[in-house]
């Protein structure tokens, strides 16, 4: 009997030392794939490249380059500790590869003791990914930007193209020398990504406690209880964008708003023509990428041309709601702009033929007043409550005397638009060219 368990736990542990060389193997090859997926999805934005791969029994090391656009390299190191089942890793910046000067301006922003990235993943490539810092501060040119207790939870598939994201940020604060400084509370999201097509797509929540920003010469805006919901999806060979976007309140200067809303829907886009448009800004931005010279009136013609063939090929724009409660009411508009297919035989002149428009605009009672003076903090005004009233009053009542704006009897105003077979009507009445 002794023998038998003997031989037994014997057979057991070459089994797990097998299972732990097939590991080692096995994650070199899906850390390299994984390295070149990245580097598929996100060329546009960065560029990352595999520099070394040591490959050991127990434990494993790697190590990798990221560029963002013209910014230093930022070197990683990567240490794999193998088990049976699959393997951690373990990612920090690659001290080794930086000079004395290189780091010590790199550390004055980044805390590298804290800059640490835990992966697990199995040995079919599904990843889990956890990130934790205490803060980060980077700055420079009288640009300043912190991050507070930022965490992150991530769950892939081994293809990197289907996935769950969470996090969140305690706080945010940036500063500008020329244009004020803010702060974000509180910002925290949960995202399902997932790739079709070649499009990253994905539908999700991001939310804000609270944005605060401005200036000394210029209105405080304080943006409460933000949350932005996004889906965007491909069908047959079309992509569609739905967003819903609402807040508590919102404060600027002395004026406050509530409850807004923002919901609007942008289907029917041809897939072809946005991976074309896609495409040319990838490739504008890999040039900036590597530093080369762009002529910017050569990168406006692109995307400018490439955007046309996309609006040719037909779009769907819905604003399905949009509310705001001032202290005197609330204004709402909802609207939609349909643009059908257009022939080839006129390309590429836009034929407005093919357009079709329809909006409406309703100001309850007295909240055309109090947008005029939410708008007039926007800008920064500093005038009496008593003229912006005045001010708010002879607008709404010049464009009412030009038909474009409608009073009725409760008060409220309200403005209708239609576009269609190239000619427009506000209020029923065509409006002239």
């Amino acid at each position: 009997m002794k023998k038998i368990v003997i031989i037994a736990g014997g057979l057991l542990i070459v089994g797990l030392l097998a299972a732990t060389w097939y590991s080692s193997i096995k994650t070199e090859k899906i850390f390299a794939l994984q390295v070149e997926k990245a580097t598929e999805l996100y060329g546009h934005a960065i560029s990352l490249s595999l520099d070394n791969y040591d490959r050991g029994f127990l434990h494993s090391r790697a190590e990798t380059t990221m560029m963002v656009k013209t910014s230093p390299p930022l070197h990683f190191l990567h240490r794999m500790t193998h088990l049976p089942w699959g393997a951690k890793v373990e990612t920090t910046v690659n001290r080794e590869a930086y000079n004395k000067q290189e780091l010590a301006e790199i550390e004055s922003g980044l805390p590298f003791d804290q800059l640490q990235v835990i992966s697990r993943f199995r040995l079919d490539g599904q990843s889990d990914i956890r990130m934790k810092m205490a803060g980060i501060e980077v700055g420079g040119g009288g640009h300043e930007i912190s991050l507070d207790g930022l965490e992150m939870n991530a769950s892939l598939n081994s293809a990197m193209d289907d996935g769950d994201v969470d996090f969140r940020i305690e706080g945010i604060r940036f500063q500008k020398a020329d244009s004020g400084a803010g702060a974000v509370k509180g910002f925290h999201g949960v995202v399902h990504y997932r790739e079709q097509g070649g499009f990253p797509l994905g539908d999700g929540v991001l939310r804000a406690d609270e944005i605060d920003f401005g200036s000394d010469d210029a209105a405080r805006y304080v943006l409460n209880n933000l949350a932005y919901r996004f889906n965007s999806t491909l069908d047959d060979g079309m992509l569609n964008q739905y967003v819903d976007i609402d807040f508590d309140s919102l404060e600027i200067a002395d004026e406050v708003c509530r409850r807004g809303r923002l919901k609007f829907a942008i289907t029917g886009m041809n897939a072809k023509a946005v991976r074309a448009l896609q495409e040319t800004y990838g490739a504008m931005s890999k040039k900036a990428l590597t530093g080369d010279e762009i002529d910017p009136f050569l990168i406006h013609l692109q995307i400018f041309s490439k955007t046309m063939e996309l609006l040719q090929k037909g779009l769907h724009v819905k604003l399905e709601n949009f509310e705001l409660e001032t202290d005197a009411g609330k204004v709402s508009a909802r609207g939609s702009v349909d643009l059908e297919e257009m022939g080839r035989k006129i390309r590429p002149v836009f034929d407005v033929n093919a357009v079709r428009a329809e909006a409406s605009l309703h100001f309850e009672d007295g909240s055309f007043t109090s947008g005029y003076r939410l708008i007039s903090a926007m800008r920064g005004e500093h005038l009496p409550a008593r003229e912006l009233t005045r001010r708010a009053e002879r607008l709404s009542d010049t464009l009412v005397a030009q038909d474009i704006l409608i009073r009725n009897d409760d008060g409220s105003l309200v403005a209708d638009f239609a576009f269609k077979d190239g000619a427009g009507k506000l209020n029923g009445k065509p409006v002239s060219r």
